[in-house]
């Protein structure tokens, strides 16, 4: 015990403030928040790092300017006395907020800041600022239909769903190259805030299986955020193969999502951490490159595949993580899976 509280005594204090788009238990927020802090204690084993935590909740409070200058005041009575070593921030809405309000954030010391699940890919180009990095979400919608292909699910449409919020908007800035690449499918883009006038939407469409771009915006009648397994439930009742490309959506028990190459808030938040050790190495952000993509993972739940009659080519299988255990499966059923 000793030797332990003598080892803390001897590092070095650092203290990162995190600051997210939306609310801390979203799982997609919560999965990069454990990944980011996870790797930085490994990557900087001679620090004591203390975290503290603030999410802006922009999937229920609208980000006005006025919401954020309340914020900066806040900011500025909590911290100026105690001002963290790095900032952390996930997703667009607060990367956006904290650039766009850097003047403020920076008044009393050039704090490096790194930010992780930004799917505006042009951020650098929009905003001239220095001392920041990280790392981009790519929603890779073609590697989807694709995988669509390969498993041999006969479609001719796809409907490619989501909430009309600033991450869902980002991703339709790639919708016209991806329907040049399949010329012989309609794409459908879906969107609306509200999950009832979603599913009307959904119903009113041709049978198609259903990509999920970002959907945690959706709100129920009364106003109220739906939750991730709700949407989840609710969009399977439409029957129809359902795909999503981020983590988050997946049910513990009776999953309803077949899965698909998606971006996982750990691959998000893993690699924020190494940028920002490198940036407490060097005490800048500045001339750290950001990942403009990441890996993603192939995720596929084996009832849902045995649900829709579906198969996986082998090679495809050997890279694939399955949410089912590989104990249920008997050698017989894996050669049905794998053909």
């Amino acid at each position: 015990m000793f030797n332990s509280i003598s080892c803390l005594a001897n590092k070095d204090q650092l203290n990162v403030l995190i600051i997210n788009s939306y609310h801390q238990d979203y799982p997609w927020t919560l999965g990069q928040n454990k990944a980011f802090k996870k790797e930085i204690i490994k990557q900087l084993p001679n620090y004591n790092i203390h975290f503290t935590t603030e999410s802006l909740n922009t999937k229920q409070v609208a980000a006005t300017e006025e919401y954020h200058q309340s914020f900066i005041n806040y900011f500025h009575v909590k911290y100026r006395q105690n001002l963290p070593d790095l900032i952390y921030v996930t997703d667009d809405n607060a990367t956006n907020f904290v650039i766009e309000h850097i003047t403020d954030i920076h008044l009393y010391a050039d704090i490096p800041i790194v930010f992780s699940g930004v799917n505006n890919l042009q951020l650098f180009e929009q905003y001239k600022t220095s001392n920041i990095t990280g790392v981009f979400e790519f929603k890779n919608l073609e590697s989807n239909i694709a995988l669509l292909k390969h498993l041999n699910f006969q479609f001719n449409t796809v409907l490619w769903v989501g909430d009309g919020g600033r991450s869902d908007s980002e991703v339709i800035k790639k919708s016209n190259l991806i329907k040049q690449k399949f010329a012989n499918i309609t794409i459908i883009r879906i969107a609306h805030n509200q999950l009832s006038q979603l599913i009307n939407l959904i119903n009113k469409q041709p049978p198609a299986p259903i990509i999920i771009t970002s959907i945690g915006k959706l709100k129920d009648d009364s106003g109220n955020l739906v939750s991730p397994e709700n949407i989840s439930k609710t969009l399977a009742k439409t029957n129809r193969l359902i795909m999503v490309t981020e983590d988050g959506y997946f049910l513990k028990k009776h999953n309803l999502i077949l899965g698909g190459y998606l971006a996982t808030s750990t691959s998000q938040g893993k690699p924020a951490a190494a940028l920002a050790a490198k940036a407490i190495q060097q005490h800048s952000a500045d001339n750290i490159a950001p990942y403009s993509e990441v890996p993603l993972e192939l995720v596929i739940d084996w009832r849902q595949l045995q649900k829709h009659n579906l198969s996986l080519p082998e090679k495809l299988g050997k890279s694939a993580k399955y949410l089912t255990s590989h104990k249920l499966f008997l050698p017989e059923t894996l050669a049905c899976l794998f053909g």
